[in-house]
């Protein structure tokens, strides 16, 4: 994404879907959600994105106890299902921060390995997923289809006086 210093914001385009303070309201919560590590004051990159494959909540970041033997602080990943329900909620998952930055840094590694190699492939590949993965609520986008037609015939009327 890019920064927001170099967003181009048209307004009043379309009709919104949701009030500009309810909308400002959820902006400023979003922009909290990124938690920052106490001790060094620096963002986790996995926090806020990382998601339990079990249950699809969040995997929220904390660091395990040091000791005089390990004064080094080690960031673990954990549901929070099951840090908030135990074992009624989900499933006991643990990762080392630092094992999953490993995962996907070598993940994006070898993307961008076969991107170079053959381009077309790689985007037909992550078209293909993106089909599969995405889900289509037909009901959903005839109500939107609907209340567009409907704009749209107010706008028309209103252009014809």
């Amino acid at each position: 994404m890019r920064p927001k210093d170099e967003w181009v914001v048209v307004k009043d385009i379309f009709e919104p879907i949701v009030d500009l303070e309810l909308w400002e309201r959820v902006q400023e919560v979003n922009g909290k959600r990124r938690r920052m590590c106490k001790a060094k004051r620096e963002p986790i990159i996995f926090s806020g994105i990382a998601y339990c494959p079990d249950c699809g909540r969040r995997i929220s970041f904390f660091p395990e106890k040091t000791s005089e033997s390990n004064p080094k602080k080690t960031y673990f990943g954990s549901c929070q299902n099951y840090k908030a329900n135990g074992p009624d909620g989900c499933m006991p998952h643990r990762i080392k921060k630092q094992d999953l930055y490993d995962i996907v840094l070598k993940d994006i590694r070898e993307w961008a390995a076969m991107a170079l190699a053959d381009g077309q492939a790689v985007l037909g590949r992550v078209m293909e997923q993106q089909r599969l993965n995405s889900t289509v609520d037909y009901g959903l986008a005839e109500g939107k289809k609907r209340t567009i037609g409907k704009r749209l015939e107010e706008i028309s009327h209103k252009q014809a006086v």
